[in-house]
């Protein structure tokens, strides 16, 4: 509604490439987080390489047939990566909240 009717094609698209990039930025981000984590908490706590701590994550197989401490301190690192993702995405979305009601207000046509 910010555009004319001629351009509203092009805003669509702009808008379309945008929300496409700022995706796969975050899943870019997302997941160096991830494999950050795993990479530095497992070799810790298992005593292996991070290249082979990268490697056990890959198929639930591999988790499922390591002895149980071993399993057991995958699945918690695993899940403190992913709370690490949420806080970030928690972060993202208080900004973007703030900037949502800092913005400018548009009238709808």
């Amino acid at each position: 509604n910010a555009v004319e009717v001629k351009d509203l094609g092009v805003a669509t698209a702009t808008s379309m490439f945008f929300r496409t990039l700022a995706g796969s930025l975050g899943r870019a981000v997302f997941g160096t987080i991830l494999t950050s984590t795993v990479r530095s908490e497992i070799p810790q706590r298992l005593g292996i390489s991070p290249d082979e701590a990268t490697s056990i994550i890959r198929a639930p197989s591999d988790i499922r047939a390591l002895p149980d401490a071993s399993r057991d301190a995958v699945v918690e690192t695993l899940a403190t990566g992913v709370g690490r993702i949420y806080l970030v995405c928690t972060g993202i979305m208080i900004v973007g909240l703030i900037a949502l009601l800092g913005g400018l207000s548009v009238a709808i046509r």
